[in-house]
């Protein structure tokens, strides 16, 4: 149970078609292994949500750090998935589906969500790439908003750059789940400078490595949609108006963490989405 959860927190689809067969040498019952597993999912949820292991736990000090170590290991997104795969896999066996091949595909399906077709699986991909452009290796759990039900727009009040910056999160959040996944990770790599509201404008700066994110924010389009998620998120259409920070003003803007460049950005599109580049080199350059 613990090392098909490490399987898919590590999104190792060998380690978690291994956990499969032990499962099936072990001769443990199929289906009572799934709601296992499931509870411990659910467990690593509760962790990551209250950021520490509940009292009304029965674990030991031991068990203790390796719930925690293994609940950190997961993305809220990620943990969501594995659970709700799991929990459709265990209402298919009693619908009488074959045990084994159904939770083997749903834990295969939760570690690698390259073969998963669905929305989620797609939205936990580009959160890799976004990790990536972002240059962090795990999302800061202050960071992501926990238990979204809908976007709410904030008091217009007290709207400055430091709330705005407090709020980028969830802005990058809101475009994303506005339709735009991929363009939520353009805007990943950029930080909100200055703000207007008498001039209902919003600087937005892109360190100059992130060029090639700054021209695939440019399109009418692509402004409209972060307009529309600053509005319903901090309460004020502001209009964004894109730069490019150079020296110490990206320093201290975008830290001192790498990001990724124009073509290690394309080749993380191509070799995670199978996506193909047309134009090549040259029409950038043209572009540019």
């Amino acid at each position: 149970m613990v090392a098909a959860a490490d399987a898919i927190a590590t999104e190792d689809g060998k380690a978690a078609i291994e956990a499969s067969e032990r499962l099936a040498r072990s001769g443990r019952d199929v289906a009572q292994f799934g709601r296992d597993l499931l509870a411990h999912l659910r467990q690593l949820l509760v962790i990551r949500t209250v950021g520490e292991v509940p009292t009304t736990f029965s674990v030991t000090a031991a068990d203790t750090e390796r719930l925690r170590a293994q609940a950190e290991a997961f993305s809220d997104l990620a943990l969501t998935r594995a659970i709700d795969a799991t929990a459709a896999a265990l209402a298919a066996i009693k619908e009488g589906d074959e045990p084994r091949m159904t939770l083997e595909l749903a834990i295969l399906r939760a570690a690698r969500p390259q073969i998963d077709p669905s929305r989620a699986a797609l939205a936990q991909r580009l959160e890799r790439v976004e990790r990536l452009v972002q240059g962090a290796d795990v999302p800061d759990a202050a960071e992501r908003p926990k238990d979204n039900p809908g976007p709410t727009a904030v008091a217009t009040e007290g709207v400055d750059l430091e709330r705005i910056s407090g709020l980028w999160p969830a802005v990058l959040d809101q475009v994303r789940e506005s339709g735009s996944e991929l363009l939520s990770t353009v805007f990943a790599a950029a930080r909100p400078v200055a703000v207007d509201v008498e001039q209902a404008v919003l600087k937005v700066g892109f360190p100059a490595s992130a060029a090639f994110n700054k021209r695939k924010a440019e399109p009418q389009e692509a402004r409209e949609r972060l307009t529309e998620a600053v509005k319903t998120i901090v309460g004020e259409p502001l209009r964004p108006v894109y730069v490019l920070l150079e020296g110490e003003e990206e320093v201290a803007v975008g830290g001192a963490e790498p990001r990724l460049s124009e073509e290690e950005l394309i080749e993380t599109l191509k070799s995670e989405f199978d996506a193909e580049e047309f134009g090549g080199a040259d029409a950038r350059e043209a572009e540019g």
